[in-house]
């Protein structure tokens, strides 16, 4: 991927006058298949966390997202930054890796010590149809369980409250909460 700067306004306008327009949408969604995104957007990762114990780490959203506010995911979200970009003695990797870093201590409060970068896995890129951002989708394996993860969101001073509340499921719950959810308000994604 290839990315450059642009205005957040840009970004509004392609939210919300394009996105919103299905001709329009439909045109950009085109120009993205065969390989060109000439519209501004925002780049976001997509983590799915998973426990050692093998448990997904479910957020509920708050209601101050500008997407999906009040809706339970199997992931949590960041949008990529200017100083995320800002070293050039990083590779790319590098750079994914301190972004996945931001992410994960603004968020939970896990740190380096808490998982491995070898155990962060992109499953793909992808353009979200509603508002024509970029994703990058990543499963991140934590090496601490549940329980301690769970002590360390609800112990940790975190800068942003992007999500309100938080659970764990097994993959089974999380198949079976995918296929029938059950909890109010479900925009499930993983």
């Amino acid at each position: 991927l290839e990315v450059q700067r642009c205005r957040y306004s840009q970004v509004q306008f392609t939210n919300h006058r394009l996105a919103t327009d299905h001709t329009r949408r439909q045109r950009c969604l085109q120009q993205a298949q065969d390989g060109e995104i000439p519209f501004a957007n925002v780049l976001v990762v997509h983590m799915v966390v998973v426990t050692s114990d093998e448990h997904i780490l479910a957020t509920l959203s708050s209601t101050k997202k500008d997407y999906f506010g009040n809706c339970w995911s199997f992931s949590i979200e960041e949008q990529l930054r200017v100083d995320d970009l800002s070293n050039n003695n990083v590779t790319v990797r590098g750079r994914i890796a301190q972004w996945i870093d931001r992410a994960l201590v603004e968020e939970l409060g896990v740190t380096r010590t808490d998982y491995l970068v070898e155990n962060v896995r992109a499953l793909s890129v992808f353009i979200e149809g509603h508002n024509l951002n970029c994703g990058l989708c990543c499963v991140v394996r934590l090496s601490i369980d549940a329980a301690t993860t769970g002590a360390m969101i609800a112990a940790t001073l975190r800068q942003d409250y992007e999500f309100t509340n938080y659970n764990f499921y097994t993959f089974d719950q999380a198949v079976d909460m995918l296929r029938s959810p059950t909890l109010p308000r479900v925009c499930l994604s993983l």
